[in-house]
Formats: structure tokens, sequence, C-alpha cells
């Protein structure tokens, strides 16, 4: 039985304003679920739909097999981690993990021993005195999480508990979110518009746009085998290089390129014939090295960031500027013009029409 389902799922504001449309998917137990999309996508009004804190529109949502679509938020089994971590600023760090049993009148030893427990699982046992106001933005964090923990609900869902972190500590609190899901053995469903988080901590990425699903899948999935070009051009930093050209005889050609198409998809993009087509190429896939799968292109470098061993090197082919992520030892000097080459064994190719990719012969995913 699937922990989590929603089906058909659309949420329509008054005034015919429709935010989310027909969204599916099924959450097994424990896994890390990340909703990502750029703002106002849909993402936080489905998790606050899941949460019990907006009504469905339509559609239909189960909690281990149980329907929920008019159950109190109280009663669903499901807590939530706000941006803002809605902690109470006169209550210690003890009395705000404790809050929900405190409600529900458990009696002085329960709550003791359930917040004991979760103070260790988000190390805390430190602080258990102290009040929010004397907490660092990443123990707040630690906080709303450990009220979720003592809660026992079967879904954590979290709306960008990061996004108030500094750079550095977003990335140990990554770390430690993950750490914290495989302890707890729940199921999480997170809300982002940073691709880096959803990368790195899911199991399984939505991605959306404008209200509707362009893609789940794993991380490995979303970014190898993106499902269109919206995909494609929003997971990935930087994003896939997009260039419009049409295929001849086996080859891509556009402005500044000649490239030879890899016989995989030749059948498949060969029924185009001489149309538009959009080939996409991922910035690590340019080289200045010459090996027998990668095709040549002559350009000039315009502007490079130096980002340690490798820089972020903007091409200019024929008046289109490309990013490429070379290797700082590869050779290349900036403002020349030079033979680079991309790794046509990674390329997309995206109809033009639908923005869909086209899938070649073989391919499972």
């Amino acid at each position: 039985m699937h922990e989590l389902v929603l089906k058909n799922i659309d949420k329509i504001y008054p005034g015919g304003v429709q935010a989310v449309f027909d969204f599916n998917i099924e959450v097994e137990h424990g896994e890390f679920i990340v909703l990502v999309g750029p703002s106002g996508c849909g993402k936080s009004t489905v998790l606050r739909m899941i949460a019990g804190l907006e009504e469905i529109s339509s559609g239909d949502m189960l909690l281990a097999g149980k329907r929920i679509n008019d159950v109190a938020p109280s009663d669903r089994e499901i807590s939530m981690v706000f941006q803002n971590y809605a902690l109470y600023g006169h209550m210690s760090v003890y009395e705000n993990i404790g809050i929900s049993q405190t409600i529900r009148h458990e009696d002085e030893n329960t709550i003791h021993q359930k917040v004991m427990k979760a103070a260790g699982v988000v190390q805390l046992k430190e602080q258990l005195n102290r009040y929010p106001k004397n907490l660092s933005g990443g123990q707040r964090q630690r906080v709303a999480l450990g009220r979720s923990i003592v809660s026992t609900a079967r879904v954590i869902l979290m709306d960008e508990p990061l996004s108030n972190l500094d750079a550095k500590l977003r990335v140990e609190s990554r770390r430690q979110l993950a750490k914290l899901h495989k302890q707890l053995d729940n199921t999480f469903v997170y809300v982002t518009h940073d691709q880096t988080e959803a990368m790195t901590m899911a199991t399984r990425i939505v991605v959306m746009n404008a209200g509707r699903v362009q893609q789940i899948g794993t991380p490995e999935e979303v970014y190898h085998w993106p499902e269109n070009m919206f995909v494609g051009g929003f997971i990935g930093s930087p994003p896939m290089n997009f260039i419009h050209g049409h295929v001849r005889n086996g080859r891509f050609i556009a402005p500044g390129m000649d490239l030879a198409v890899p016989a995989a998809v030749q059948h498949h993009i060969g029924t185009h014939g001489e149309n538009d087509i959009i080939l996409g190429v991922r910035p690590e896939h340019f080289s200045t090295l010459p090996v027998p799968v990668r095709e040549p292109v002559q350009a000039r470098s315009t502007k490079s960031e130096y980002l340690g061993n490798h820089a972020l090197v903007f091409l200019d082919i024929a008046d289109q500027i490309v990013t490429a992520n070379l290797r700082m030892d590869e050779g290349w000097t900036m403002g020349d013009s030079a033979e680079y080459y991309i790794d046509m064994s990674q390329v997309h190719f995206f109809d033009p029409a639908t923005e869909k990719r086209i899938r070649h012969e073989g391919e499972t995913k």
C-alpha cells in the first residue's frame, strides 16, 4: 500500500484562477519527495493541500489507503515545518518541541521521553532551556524538526525550511536533513525553488511549472533524461544549452555547427526531415580535447568565471553564446577563437513544437 497518493488533484481559487492542474503521484513509505520549480508554480499549494490548509477543488488524496480530502489537519497524521519555523517565542526549546503532546494532554513522563528522544536526534539537548531568540537559524530549524518528530506523523511536510539560512549553513543543513530522514524512516515531502537542494536530498524529484507536473523521477533521471526543455533548463547549474538547427543526411546543421548525429537517435529525429530541431547540450559536455565521440565547433571564448579547478567559459559560436564547463588544465585561452568539442553521446534533441525530448532506440528512461 502506498503511503500517500494524490489522484488528479486540481486547485481552483475563486474567480476561476487555477493554481494546480491534474497533479498525480504515488509516494512510498520512507521516500524523500522534493517538489521543485520557480516561484508561483504551485508547489507550496500542493504541500498545503496535503496538510489540509488548502481545500482540494477536485481529485482524491489518500494517506495509508484512507481518503483524507475532508479530514481536519490535526487528524491527518501529517506534520509541517514552515519557512519561518513558527516557533513560540515565549516557550523554551523543550516546550516548543513538546507542544503537540501537551495540547493532546499526554502525561508528563511520556512527553519528557519523547522530547528528549527528539532533542537527541536533532542535537539540541544542550539548548532545551533556551528560547528561540537566543538560537541560530539552524538551531531554530532543528527545533521545528524536533516538534515534527515528536508528533509521530506518518508524513513530514517542509516548506522551504532552509531559505532563511546562509549558504554555509544551508549545505550543513542539507546533510543533516538527509541523515535525519534515514534515522526516522518517515516520509518527507519537501518544497523548494533551489534545484541544488532537490538534487542532493531527494529520492524522487517532482519538477513543476505553471501549476503542472513536468517530470517525476530520481535526481539522475531528471538530470540525464529531461522530459522537456523546461526540465533541461531548470535542473542543472548552469542550465543546458539549447541550439536551434535542423538535421540533414545524419548531421545537425546550425550556424557555426555541422555535427554528426549519433546513430541511436538518427531514426527518430529523421522524421523531422529538414525541419527545425533543437539540440540540448550540458556545459560539462564541452571540451578542448578531441576524442572519437566528440564533434568540433569553432568558437571564441568571450568571458570566464573561475571556480577553482574548473571554469564556466562563455563561447561565441556564430553569434550564439553558449556556456561550457571546462577544467582549468584543458589549455583554453580567453578571447581566442579555437576548436571546442561536444560529446555527442551525451546530447539530447527536442521537438521545437512540443519542446519534448525526442527519445531514441533502446532508451528505457
